[in-house]
């Protein structure tokens, strides 16, 4: 019971000194040229915001570990941006302490889930074209299916085993998401055959 407390002490006392500067990062953003470019992490932290929330939803919604790397990569350059705002802006380490989207965060947000909306549109577009032309070829819709569930699969493992995530998936070097890349002609069918067999053996 008490060394709970005394990590959740320890956090709070964490958050207080990573967030401490909160307030004084936030530039002025009334001309073009003060506007801070919105990173790709920033949109993320935009459409993770979903109502008021703590630093610590926020973290968990992104699934990312580090407090640190959280705070400056992500929140700060929100905050810089004027597309998060906080709840108590004269208290920036008060513990009840929420973020929610301002009218221009509002704004980014729809505009990601349109462009989601027609990037997957487009993807879906694209995924059954090539299923068109390996049909001519004699591939079988279920035979396409199961190639595209695994290559889906290899692209999520191949995200995590990169930062944020940094996750062991037990893939080969030789079997990477990368390593067709290097191949050409037969050398590639022979290897991509080869790929999925390994992926489709128990």
């Amino acid at each position: 019971m008490g060394t709970g407390s005394a990590n959740g002490e320890q956090d709070t006392e964490q958050d207080n000194q990573l967030e401490n500067n909160e307030k004084a990062v936030v530039p002025p953003h009334d001309t073009p040229q003060d506007t801070p470019q919105v990173t790709e992490r920033v949109e993320r932290l935009v459409g993770a915001v979903q109502r008021e929330m703590s630093r610590a939803e926020l973290q968990a919604a992104l699934k990312l570990l580090d407090r640190r790397s959280f705070i400056d990569t992500y929140l700060k350059p929100a905050l810089g941006a004027g597309l998060i705002e906080m709840t108590l802006p004269d208290r920036p380490t008060s513990r009840n302490q929420r973020y929610r989207r301002t009218p221009a965060g509002e704004v980014l947000a729809r505009q990601l889930v349109e462009s989601s909306k027609m990037n997957s549109a487009s993807i879906v577009s694209k995924v059954w074209s090539f299923f068109t032309t390996l049909r001519d070829d004699g591939v079988g819709y279920g035979d396409y299916l199961e190639q595209l569930t695994y290559l889906i699969f290899h692209k999520m493992a191949d995200e995590y085993a990169k930062p944020p995530y940094s996750r062991d998936i037990g893939i080969p070097e030789s079997f990477a998401w990368t390593s067709p890349t290097t191949r050409r002609g037969a050398e590639l069918e022979a290897h991509y055959v080869t790929l999925l067999r390994r992926f489709g053996s128990p």
